[in-house]
């Protein structure tokens, strides 16, 4: 402004953070429940572009739960315009799994293929990293012995943005982005289809290996990958 002066009395706190696209891209798994879309604000917020992925289990669950993650990128592309939603055949995965593996590493083998599919979807969109919800501790899967194992197979870092964080301060913060509402709809997803009874708490990465040794983890991928739906928002 040549010709003025702005005069101001008030200062008005914004959502602070880093301009969205200053920290590069990163492939978001969002699963629709409360965190996901949490760990997905805070960051955009510091900066990251996001390029959604969601896993599902059609036609096993409900076309609602599909619907209720369309409606979760719709809220948060207030924070960051003009997302994308890669929506991933889950299913054929998962039964093969059921079919063949322990059950108690079925849900770290789940991870796995996720975040193998993950990573070939980052490299094809040229992001430098993965995104998702976890909290330590928060269930059986996130102890540090099992992050620690699932995470072997990725080739790019995992970021968790609510690693530190207790549920209720999740709550919240998913109520002050408009995403809780949606979140606590009560529309299954992959992750709690054919849930073990007693899951492991420390497995290793050798334990998960032995494991996939038996099921054709290339095919599967490939598969989900070609299968996969593009949502432009």
């Amino acid at each position: 402004i040549k010709e003025g002066t702005f005069i101001y009395t008030k200062k008005i706190k914004g959502m602070g953070g880093m301009p969205v696209g200053s920290g590069g891209k990163g492939v978001f798994l969002l699963s629709g429940g409360i965190d996901s879309p949490v760990a997905a604000f805070y960051m955009i917020k510091r900066g990251m572009v996001a390029i959604y992925v969601h896993f599902h289990s059609l036609p096993q669950v409900s076309p609602a739960s599909i619907e209720k993650v369309k409606e979760l990128v719709k809220i948060l592309s207030k924070y960051q315009k003009r997302p994308k939603l890669i929506m991933v055949p889950f299913l054929e995965i998962q039964e093969e799994i059921l079919e063949k593996n322990s059950d108690k590493y079925r849900l770290l083998l789940y991870r796995r293929m996720m975040l193998r599919i993950a990573n070939k979807i980052a490299l094809n969109e040229r992001a430098k990293g993965l995104i998702t919800g976890e909290a330590l501790g928060q269930v059986a899967s996130q102890t540090v012995e099992n992050l620690g194992a699932v995470d072997t197979v990725s080739k790019l870092p995992v970021f968790r943005p609510l690693i530190g964080l207790d549920k209720q301060e999740i709550i919240n913060k998913g109520k002050k982005i408009n995403t809780y509402s949606i979140s606590i709809r009560p529309h299954e997803d992959c992750c709690t289809l054919f849930l073990p009874q007693n899951p492991a708490t420390k497995a290793t990465p050798e334990q998960l290996d032995n494991e996939e040794n038996k099921i054709d983890i290339q095919t599967k991928i490939n598969r989900a990958i070609d299968n996969s739906e593009y949502i432009y928002f």
